[in-house]
């Protein structure tokens, strides 16, 4: 049911609230291009992982060109391919990387901060909204890699987002 009513009206959005769930779970994300990620990426050294995170980027709406068994010239092709170069630019959308960090053992809780700069175009978020699947009016979607899956932050990476541990779950 809800599958159905988000299929057919995309704009109303459905995303994930970052931070603490039930259970000790926490949400974290990584705003900016996939451009900014991946020279900051390369800074930290191409052999560090960044370990298993979910992605959200936009996407272009379907392109409208049909082919056909007409044969056509060299002009129409050529405009058709411009066309179709320019619907795949999406380098300079913002896009989205979630981590789901599971609880610490012996009563520690892991804490992001609200929101941090990260490197030149990257934004940690600790609280927020990450939207799931959403449309604008230019036809451009999200789209969504996997569900995020519980898993350790390498600790290269948990110092670089800023995580912090209490004891008690104190807040």
């Amino acid at each position: 049911m809800i599958w159905q009513h988000y299929r057919h009206r995309a704009g109303d959005g459905a995303g994930l609230v970052l931070g603490e769930k039930p259970g000790g779970t926490v949400l974290v994300a990584v705003t900016g291009t996939a451009r900014a990620w991946a020279d900051w990426l390369a800074e930290k050294g191409p052999t560090r992982e960044p370990g298993r995170y979910s992605s959200v980027s936009w996407q272009p709406p379907p392109s409208a060109l049909r082919t056909t068994g007409v044969a056509v010239g060299g002009d129409e092709l050529n405009k058709a391919a411009e066309t179709m170069r320019g619907r795949n630019i999406g380098a300079n959308e913002r896009g989205w990387m979630v981590w789901a960090v599971p609880p610490s053992a012996a009563g520690i809780s892991v804490r992001f901060p609200s929101r941090r700069k990260l490197g030149q175009g990257l934004d940690v978020l600790g609280s927020g909204h990450v939207p799931w699947h959403l449309a604008r009016p230019d036809g451009w979607t999200t789209k969504a890699t996997r569900v995020p899956v519980v898993e350790a932050l390498p600790p290269w990476l948990a110092d670089a987002l800023g995580a912090r541990c209490t004891k008690g779950g104190a807040r």
